[in-house]
């Protein structure tokens, strides 16, 4: 809502970005743990659940702004995860793809920070030893937080700034 009275009062608006729906997916984990069974079973309808959202979300924005959308593909926080993460952006690519084929719908951009995190992380085992993520003090259960660090945060500014440059160069 609060976006939407922006988009509509403020026409020096240039630039949109979006990342949305990791918390669901954070439920689902949470409420899992590592139980590969028990993910399979909640995800689906999480992720039914989440593209309706996206899609209502995403139509609210286009119908107030037709300048630059990116969404931002979310991160992978550990390896264990990449599945899940994976699953969401595909679902996130998926409803934009299938609104842009709506009259009058401008088409979204995106920033792959998934990409991004295993790239700047390849050497590493993981992106929090790759010092992408927000580090915990111990003694924490786990050394890093799900939050990107200072060079994480950069990393994903880049690859929106990429997405954005990408764009201009096509038109």
């Amino acid at each position: 809502d609060f976006a939407e009275v922006q988009l509509k009062t403020n026409k020096l608006i240039n630039l949109v970005t979006l990342s949305i729906g990791a918390n669901d997916i954070l439920l689902v984990v949470q409420s899992c743990g590592t139980n590969p069974a028990c993910v399979q079973r909640a995800l689906g309808p999480v992720l039914e659940s989440y593209g309706a959202n996206l899609a209502q979300i995403l139509t609210k924005i286009r119908a107030q702004y037709q300048g630059t959308l990116i969404l931002v593909k979310y991160y992978s926080p550990s390896t264990a995860l990449d599945d899940v993460t994976i699953a969401l952006n595909d679902v996130m690519t998926q409803v934009a793809a299938k609104l842009a084929t709506q009259p009058n719908f401008a088409a979204v951009e995106f920033a792959d920070g998934f990409t991004a995190f295993k790239l700047a992380s390849i050497n590493h085992k993981d992106a929090c030893e790759a010092g992408l993520l927000i580090r915990l003090p111990s003694p924490s259960p786990q050394p890093c937080d799900i939050h990107p660090s200072p060079l994480g945060r950069d990393l994903l500014a880049a690859t929106v700034e990429l997405a954005k440059w990408t764009r201009h160069q096509s038109h």
